[in-house]
């Protein structure tokens, strides 16, 4: 039993250390993106918008790979993918032609490798 759970810690804390790499990269690919794209992030209007989904998209990713073990909650553990896939919808929503939906598939990924079954498909 003892070595159930050992190898069962090993296989999460790789899991883990893989999808920490993969959220920087998500970050490095929705920044590039999101600046390359039109309308480009600003100050004013439709761009303040952009601009603070992007800022959602950034801080939610960079928070999931700084906690590299388990939240305390299950509540916890839930918002920063909702927030990511928030974000990342409504970037997606306003330069149509950019690879925006990267983030929301990320936050699916997250829902997924970090939640029961069940409501991992409820919120997803």
């Amino acid at each position: 039993m003892a070595q159930a759970r050992s190898r069962a810690a090993e296989r999460a804390a790789r899991q883990a250390a893989r999808m920490h790499l993969a959220l920087w990269g998500v970050m490095l690919l929705t920044t590039a993106s999101a600046v390359q794209s039109r309308p480009h992030p600003g100050v004013t209007g439709e761009r303040l918008v952009i601009s603070l989904a992007l800022a959602g998209c950034l801080l939610s990713l960079a928070v999931a790979a700084l906690v590299r073990g388990p939240w305390k909650s299950e509540a916890a553990t839930a918002a920063i993918p909702l927030i990511l896939g928030a974000a990342g919808d409504v970037l997606a929503w306003l330069q149509p032609t950019s690879t925006m939906m990267i983030p929301v598939a990320t936050a699916v990924a997250m829902l997924f490798a970090r939640l029961r079954p069940r409501l991992a498909v409820l919120m997803a």
